[in-house]
């Protein structure tokens, strides 16, 4: 094949990830059992923000070392950042790490973020670091910065901030018998309306799964 020829694969290509990223080479049976599973749940979210990192182009620090992904021109391969990562998680720890929880639950975390101390996250450590970085915002664009993705999508800024803890004390997301639970109680308290704000990039598959859970 000539150098001028178009790449076979560029185009085409659809990339799967199975990702553990590591600078060494652990017993990972043994590893898992040595840490608590609080702390697993918190190293599978660290694993997927590494890996869109590195999908991204960009470098990362990981266990002491700097680690990087080439794309070498004449690979046909360049970064990418929508690559869709599914993580197999259960119970409320895991989906608050999960991708889509983050993408479909986010833009209502994020509200809380937005809120700060008036709001559902006052004192959280989270809100201090969205703060952070919007204190150097000119002031007159804050209000842009701020409602860029306001309940559609999470911003690059915000991401790092929605956090498991964040996604719980912000938002009603859980198992279905979780969610089904919480609507009983708001029921006997005397709520007689719910507003349901579908978010995400699958807005129709949030509606269904919201009215399979309602029963309604």
């Amino acid at each position: 094949m000539g150098n001028d020829a178009p790449h076979p694969l560029r185009g085409t290509m659809d990339i799967g990830c199975l990702f553990a990223p590591t600078t060494r080479a652990p017993d990972h049976i043994a590893e898992a059992e040595r840490l608590g599973a609080a702390d697993r749940a918190s190293r599978i979210e660290e694993y997927i923000l590494g890996l869109r990192a590195l999908m991204a182009g960009e470098e990362i620090d990981w266990e002491g070392t700097r680690i990087a992904l080439t794309f070498p021109g004449q690979s046909g391969l360049a970064p990418v950042t929508d690559v869709p990562v599914l993580a197999a998680a259960h119970g409320p720890k895991g989906f608050a790490t999960s991708p889509r929880v983050v993408d479909a639950a986010g833009p209502g975390a994020a509200l809380g973020l937005h809120l700060g101390e008036f709001g559902p996250l006052a004192g959280a450590d989270e809100v201090r670091g969205y703060q952070t970085w919007l204190a150097p915002v000119p002031e007159e664009r804050r209000h842009i910065g701020t409602h860029r993705e306001h309940l559609i999508g999470v911003t690059p800024e915000e991401r790092p901030c929605i956090t498991p803890k964040v996604i719980e004390a912000a938002t009603a997301t859980g198992t279905p018998e979780q969610i089904r639970e919480r609507l009983k109680h708001l029921e006997q308290s005397g709520a007689t309306t719910v507003a349901h704000q579908p978010a995400g990039p699958d807005i129709e598959r949030e509606l269904r799964a919201f009215a399979t859970t309602a029963g309604l």
